[in-house]
């Protein structure tokens, strides 16, 4: 319980240095099939994150992505998966850098890399909370054509994976959605 604690408070002293001086702010969506491992072999999983990104004018120009990730096995969404049966997962934040490169007038490719929290569920008796990294690649498409809000689209892969504990481990193939405020 500690821990959270201490993660709730380093977020809420980023959030009072770096939200007043938010250049742009965004959120988004991305969902897609991946896998997952902990202590056992690799799983097909689901993954769905929410993520948002703001641009503080103390990064010079780096926008920053705080995100949720949830992954889950494949067969637990099928329609006979929700009969008692325990399927393995793993939900997680982050908070990474990101990089964007422009790729003609709508193109763009995008990285991002930062530290990891992740909590393994992989097995119904496991419980472990993991700290680490994830990255991301993307190439999207931004339909805002020069203006300040608008939507932007991608498809990307994205790999975490942790030093402690379980080693838990997820890589998602994802369609990611977003919208600039």
């Amino acid at each position: 319980m500690s821990k959270r604690i201490l993660l709730v408070l380093i977020l809420l002293l980023i959030c009072t240095f770096v939200f007043p001086q938010i250049e742009e702010f965004s959120v988004g969506l991305k969902l897609g099939p991946g896998t997952i491992s902990g202590n056992l072999p690799s799983q097909t999983s689901v993954a769905a994150e929410l993520f948002v990104d703001v641009l503080p004018t103390v990064t010079q120009g780096i926008p920053l992505r705080m995100g949720l990730i949830y992954a889950r096995r494949f067969e637990a969404f099928l329609p006979q998966g929700l009969r008692g049966k325990y399927y393995p997962f793993v939900k997680g934040i982050y908070i990474c850098g990101i990089l964007k490169q422009p790729l003609g007038k709508l193109g763009y490719l995008e990285e991002s890399l930062g530290p990891l929290y992740l909590n393994d569920r992989t097995y119904s008796d496991v419980n472990a909370n993991d700290i680490g990294v994830m990255f991301s690649l993307l190439i999207g498409l931004d339909f805002r054509y020069g203006e300040k809000s608008g939507f932007a689209s991608g498809l990307g892969v994205e790999y975490g994976t942790t030093f402690t504990s379980t080693t838990a481990r997820y890589t998602t193939v994802n369609f990611q959605l977003q919208y600039f405020f």
